[in-house]
């Protein structure tokens, strides 16, 4: 699926969620929880490619590319800060 996502990120072959969909899912989740909990730090916990093309997304990469990544490693925790825009 790694390689379909970097051709095409709004791909779904055998039924896989496109990495496009994954990204907008996780951008609306973290967008409600920033919006309900400002003023708190939050820890996300989910799959790794999930994570990934949610990073990808905060650093304005096209989720196709989310596997050019650094790995996530299992119980790796990482800061996220939306990318300021432009």
């Amino acid at each position: 699926m790694w390689a379909a996502d970097a051709v095409d990120p709004g791909h779904a072959a055998d039924n896989v969620e496109p990495a496009s969909a994954v990204l907008d899912r996780a951008t609306a989740l973290v967008a409600d929880l920033d919006r309900r909990h400002s003023d708190r730090d939050i820890l996300l916990v989910s799959h790794g490619d999930t994570l990934q093309i949610l990073q990808a997304g905060f650093h304005g990469i096209d989720p196709a590319r989310h596997r050019a990544l650094a790995h996530l490693g299992t119980a790796e925790i990482r800061r996220l800060a939306r990318k300021p825009a432009s």
